[in-house]
């Protein structure tokens, strides 16, 4: 996996993806502002892509959610593999995504939410204690896993 969370034109976007792919990386991230055509670029090249929906509140005029689910239906439509959001969005995020597609989160207190399917972030190998940090985690993934 790698994050490099990629917001160029579709041309751009493809031969990054294409070097990324080079180098042995399956997984990557676009950004959804990037639009439809660009995460298709990034799609054709083989790579599982995955959108980035991570925005601040400076980054957009009105309303957040609103913003924020317009983004989703744009990476959902594009085909990506999944979609990478802040943990206080996981909840909102995985009721409208399909149950086949993966909602991703970054690593942090907070992100361990139902129906998040994959967590990152460097957090766990920073931390003062990551073998604790991710027992932790372990523990609170454990009530929401299928068995």
């Amino acid at each position: 996996w790698h994050d490099p969370v990629v917001l160029e034109t579709p041309t751009r976007a493809d031969s990054i993806a294409l070097q990324y792919k080079s180098r042995g990386v399956s997984f990557l991230t676009g950004h959804a502002f990037g639009g439809r055509v660009m995460l298709e670029s990034m799609l054709e090249t083989g790579v599982n892509v995955y959108a980035s929906v991570v925005i601040a509140g400076d980054q957009i005029i009105g309303n957040r959610t609103e913003h924020l689910m317009n983004l989703v239906t744009t990476a959902i439509e594009s085909g990506v593999h999944g979609i990478l959001c802040l943990p206080d969005d996981a909840r909102l995020i995985r009721e409208i995504v399909p149950v086949h597609k993966r909602v991703v989160t970054y690593m942090t207190r907070d992100s361990i939410v139902p129906g998040v399917n994959y967590i990152v972030g460097d957090e766990v190998i920073k931390g003062p204690d990551p073998t604790a940090l991710y027992k932790s985690a372990l523990r609170a993934i454990a009530p929401h896993a299928k068995a």
